[in-house]
């Protein structure tokens, strides 16, 4: 990420939930809020965070952005518009789509700067959901505050005649572990696992190519090494028939350097400077190689730690949806316990109630015998033919007494 993207990126982050009213899209359009209004019910409060956050940024004290160039700012506020509208969960499975086919294509360049921004809308958009794999106890927390604010927003929708989802009622008894399981596997799992899957590989390459320099840093070492003993070798058989004095310095010393009082005595010091520059080459050469070789193990060690908190990222969010999908079931146990329960409770007081009423006609003197009065208990045949009108019950022409 260059420079300036991770400006963008930073003050995406920054306000892309900025003046959030606590309320989603939906409510806003179907109430006629004024935002639905300015923004033409289109990705509502993802346009309000981004105005509030300009706003912010106009002011003379709070204009970060003031020693840029206009063309830097355009670059800046593009950036900055195009992440935090992707953040929109109407559009989730468009761009997470979109860049599903780019990685599947093999066509992606980091260079390329359309790619760049699309890698730079997820990655935003999966710190938006950035709760989902954190530590149980922060996720747990940020899940309730998440599910009161839904319940608050059907209080509302109740005060305004609007029916809400099940999941933002807090009087239909919501199975929250399997609402919030449902959130992890439909819309955060594909998001993380491709977005992680993308980071991993990019970080395994990373190290691949970091070993690589490792093992041609090596091998450059080695011949850097071999050419300096054939110089030594070389400067040996050069000088020494000139000064015998300086050669037998040169064989004894294991540098291949000749000592300071040496160079003195040579008179002329022809050899001397040859020598000194040489002595200077070879100590820069090794200085350069031991800095890369540096960076080049710092690089690897960054390479491997990134792949190692990317997987533990996955660990995470796969250890919080475990913990919903235990939830789930034993809220599911507890409600077919409690449905159970008052099945029986109907039962039983059905039981209780027909028993005090055949002891209360009994008790009454109330004839409970059904052939006591045979009038009232008609043939069964006739009496469905007289229910259903078959044509065999004839009505009298005339009423009966009374």
């Amino acid at each position: 990420i260059k420079p300036l993207e991770m400006l963008g990126c930073l003050i995406a982050a920054a306000v892309h939930d900025l003046g959030h009213p606590g309320l989603n899209n939906n409510f806003l359009i179907a109430t006629k809020h004024e935002y639905a209004i300015l923004y033409n019910d289109r990705s509502v409060l993802e346009n309000h965070h981004l105005a509030a956050a300009y706003r912010i940024l106009m002011r003379p004290e709070c204009n970060i952005l003031e020693n840029l160039t206009q063309e830097q700012r355009v670059a800046v506020r593009t950036q900055m518009i195009q992440m935090v509208l992707a953040t929109d969960l109407q559009h989730h499975f468009k761009e997470l789509g979109k860049f599903t086919t780019l990685l599947a294509s093999g066509k992606m360049k980091k260079s390329d700067k359309a790619a760049r921004l699309r890698i730079l809308k997820i990655m935003l958009k999966c710190g938006d959901l950035a709760h989902t794999a954190k530590a149980l106890k922060q996720h747990q927390r940020w899940s309730g505050r998440i599910k009161e604010e839904m319940f608050q927003q059907g209080d509302l929708e109740k005060k305004h005649g609007l029916q809400p989802a099940a999941h933002m009622d807090r009087d239909a008894g919501t199975n929250t572990a399997k609402s919030q399981l449902y959130f992890l596997q439909v819309i955060v799992e594909p998001l993380f696992s491709e977005f992680l899957n993308f980071l991993k590989e990019d970080a395994r390459a990373q190290a691949k190519v970091s070993a690589a320099h490792k093992r041609y840093e090596s091998r450059n070492n080695d011949k850097n090494d071999d050419n300096d003993n054939q110089n030594k070798k070389k400067n040996e058989r050069e000088y020494g028939s000139s000064n015998n004095n300086t050669t037998s310095n040169v064989n004894n010393n294991n540098s291949g350097v000749i000592p300071p009082q040496d160079r003195i005595s040579t008179g002329t010091g022809t050899e001397t400077e040859t020598e000194i520059e040489m002595e200077t080459k070879t100590t820069a050469h090794k200085q350069q190689d031991s800095r890369t070789e540096t960076e080049t193990e710092k690089h690897y060690l960054h390479s491997s730690a990134r792949y190692a908190a990317l997987r533990t990222i996955e660990q995470q969010l796969e250890s919080n949806t475990n913990y919903w999908k235990t939830e789930a079931k034993q809220m599911r146990r507890r409600t077919s316990a409690r449905i159970s329960e008052s099945y029986q409770d109907i039962v039983r007081s059905g039981i209780a109630l027909g028993v005090h009423t055949s002891s209360t006609r009994a008790s009454t003197g109330e004839d409970v015998n059904v052939n006591a009065n045979p009038n009232q208990h008609e043939d069964r045949k006739h009496r469905k033919s007289r229910v259903f009108g078959s044509g065999e019950h004839k009505t009298p022409n005339k009423p009966g007494p009374g």
